[in-house]
Formats: structure tokens, sequence, C-alpha cells
């Protein structure tokens, strides 16, 4: 196998590992923080929504300094610091308070923006503009097992507890979580540099910081970038809602938790994360195929994928869930097969509208990928950040509603820029004076 496939390989394994703790207590955080409540009182109801929006709103602060720090120490450090962080925040769990609570969130916030801006340039120093797309599909894939392995493991806990959750039972969670994250460190430590070297100009720029962080802004003022920054955003808060908002909602519908309990929490983790593979399989491992086609076929059927996925959501779903436990019903009294088929959905359009987004970036800003990666997880995260704020505060309904007109406007942006480029790519064949980088991004 060459060198750069393994090294892809590898860094799918780590994040698979690292967020088979993180994602899957993501499902729980909110359930397991308002079951601490109800028990204690040392943190307030909502608490899980406000944590990750620390998480979130510290990320998108630590994206703008990520690209320079990452200059100086390469992407494996960097990745090994900011999983570390990741790790620090399960453990906090083993007892909880807001204070700490708080406090590890924002530690995992900053940290994060080394992870996945490090992973980004990692990805794109293993990849060229061939490749691109299906490497990003391949660690995609990889990555999202943590969501089926997280569910299996979440049901198998679930057995043998009720719907509430007790302090033993957190700690046998977050333990397990906590021991999954380090060993996804322990992958990042054993990775091994891409084989490809850096440019002359490229190590000339790696120790003037000023120049760095200056690029950042620039490309993020950037007309391409500005247009893009929509899609951006609006991965970012459809993030939030499979990741956290949605998983809520299933469990405070008293109807569903009745007949499943918290086993509708294991459920839809495995049926998110299953969407996700399929995706991330069909638009990696048989990239070859679906990439002749162009990413504006992707992204168009993640766009009506998810809004599918709303309309049934607002069928099955009663608006109140999302911000406190209801026996209400929405249209139609809440259906078991049809959350979770919501939940495949969900996971489904989202590897749709993430890979292309890796694969464009590891092409078009293959010389900045430091900095197109935080620019675009500085959008993401911002977006996140807002949502996590707003998700305790107002009805599905309009949750919805946000994110229904936010896949429109994401497609929207995205077809602009690619006509756009459409137009420089059949120029581009009757000049050889100049290169139309961004058309190889779309193509």
């Amino acid at each position: 196998m060459e060198a750069r496939t393994w090294n892809i390989i590898q860094l799918g394994v780590g994040f698979m590992l690292l967020f088979a703790g993180f994602n899957t207590q993501n499902f729980v955080e909110q359930t397991v923080l308002n079951s601490v409540a109800e028990d204690t009182g040392r943190v307030d109801e909502h608490a899980g929504y406000y944590s990750l929006a620390i998480v979130y709103g510290c990320l998108t602060v630590g994206n703008l300094m990520a690209a320079p720090i990452i200059a100086v120490i390469g992407a494996k450090v960097a990745m090994i610091i900011g999983s570390l962080t990741y790790v620090l925040f399960l453990l906090s769990f083993l007892y909880v308070d807001s204070w700490s609570l708080y406090l590890v969130s924002a530690i995992n916030g900053l940290g994060g923006a080394l992870l996945w801006t490090g992973q980004g340039n990692y990805m794109t120093l293993n990849s060229d503009d061939f490749t691109a797309g299906r490497n990003s599909g391949i660690v995609w894939a990889i990555y999202q097992l943590c969501l089926v392995s997280g569910g299996t493991f979440l049901f198998i806990v679930f057995q043998f507890t009720d719907k509430h959750f007790d302090q033993s039972t957190i700690r046998i969670l977050y333990s397990v979580f906590a021991v999954l994250g380090a060993l996804g460190v322990l992958t990042f430590v054993f990775l091994r540099q891409p084989p490809k070297q850096e440019s002359s100009s490229q190590k000339e720029q790696k120790h003037d910081h000023v120049k760095n962080i200056l690029a950042t802004f620039k490309l993020m003022f950037s007309k391409d970038m500005m247009i893009l920054s929509v899609m951006f955003m609006y991965s970012g808060i459809e993030l939030t809602f499979w990741s956290g908002i949605y998983s809520t909602s299933l469990a405070f519908t008293n109807k569903l938790a009745e007949v499943a309990g918290n086993n509708m929490l294991a459920y839809n983790a495995v049926a998110i994360g299953l969407g996700q593979i399929m995706g991330g399989t069909i638009f990696g491992v048989f990239g070859e195929r679906t990439n002749k086609f162009g990413r504006y076929p992707i992204v168009l059927l993640g766009c009506v994928t998810h809004l599918l996925c709303f309309a049934l959501i607002f069928v099955n779903i009663p608006t109140q869930a999302a911000i406190h436990k209801t026996d209400e019903i929405s249209i139609i009294s809440p259906s078991i097969p049809l959350a979770l088929l919501c939940s495949a959905l969900l996971g489904f359009g989202d590897s749709c509208w993430n890979t292309q987004i890796y694969s464009m970036l590891a092409t078009f800003y293959k010389k900045q990928s430091s900095e197109g990666f935080a620019v675009m997880k500085f959008f993401n995260c911002l977006s996140a950040c807002a949502a996590f704020f707003y998700g305790s505060k107002i009805e599905l309904r309009y949750q919805l509603g946000i994110l229904a007109i936010g896949a429109l406007l994401a497609f929207v942006c995205f077809f602009g820029v690619e006509r756009k480029n459409n137009v420089a790519r059949v120029q581009s064949k009757f000049s050889t004076s100049s290169e139309v980088p961004i058309v190889k991004a779309l193509y």
C-alpha cells in the first residue's frame, strides 16, 4: 500500500477512536447533565448546550491562531496536543460541577482548533488533485465508524440502567470514553511524516508568524471564501443539530422514551453513523466513479436529503422536545422507525456536504492548507456556537426552519462559485498563460 494512503487510513482510525468517545458523549451530554442537575443541583439543566457552545466558541477563536502555530510545530504535534484536550474534557465528567465543566470546555475548544486544522493540513500533505476527494471520503467513512461503535456501546450500557443517569453510570460511560480517546492520541503519536517535502517558499514562511496570521485573515475575506463561508456556516449548524439537538429532542419526547427508553439515543447514534459511513464510502472508496460528475451533484444530493429529513422531523417530533420533556405530539404520533430514518438521512446528508468541503479545500487551497482549513473551521464553529446557544431557547420547528433556509442558501452560494468557475475552466482551455486553481477544486 502506498505510504500516503496508509497515512490517510491511520489518520481516519485516530479520529475514529478519539471521537468514539467524544461524539458519542455528544448524544447523551445534555441528558446526562440534566440528570446531574436533578440529582445534585451542581449544574444548570441546560448545561450540556452551554458547554458545547463554549467548546465551539473557543474553537472559533482558536482557529484564527491555529495556522501559524501549526506552521511551527507541524500537523502531527498539533493533533496530539489537540486530542489530549478532548481526553481532559471527558475525564472532567467523573466529577461534574459548573466551573470545571465550563473551564475544560474552553480548553477543549482551543485544543480542537489545533486538532481540526492539523487534520486538514496533514490530509492535504498526503493528497494531490486526483486523490483529495478519495482521501476525504476515506477519512470521513473511517472516522464515522465511531458513531456505530459508540451507539452499540450505549445500547449495551442502557440494558442495565433506566431513563435516568445515576452517578455510577456516568462514571462508567465517561471512563470508557476517555480510554477510547487516549487510544486515539496514541494513534496520532505513531503517525508518519508525509513523504512529500515542503517547498522552499513554505520553509521560508514557516516561522513568519505575522505573515501567517495576515494570510489567514486575507484568505478569510477573499471573494470566493466569503461566498463559501455560507456553506461552512450551514455545516456548523447542521452538525450542532444532528450531534446534540436532535438526540436531545428524541430523549425528551416521552412517547418515544416510554417505548425505547435510553436505547433511543443508542439507536440514533448507530443510524446517523450508518448514514455517514454510506456517504463516505460512496464518495471515497468509489470516488473515481462519483468524482467524474463533479461536486455539484453530490452537494445537491446532500441539500435535497436534508430538506426531506427536516420535513419528516417536523411531522414526527413535537416542537417542544428541543427544550424540555414533553408528552405532546406533532402532526403524527412519534414513530421510532421514522425517527431513525431521519437519523440516517441526517448522517448521509452531512457526509455529502463535508466530504466535498474537505476535498475542495485540499485542492483549491493546497499551498495554504492550514489557513484554508482554519478559515473553514472558523465559520463552521461560529455558527455551531450560536446554534448550541439558541438550541435550548427556541422550539424545534423554528430550528428546522433555520436549517432549511441555511441548506438552500448554502447550495445557492456553492452553485454560484461553481458556475463562475465553469466559465473559467472553459477559458483555461484556450489559454496557457494563467491557471484557474478553483477549477481543480470543483472537478
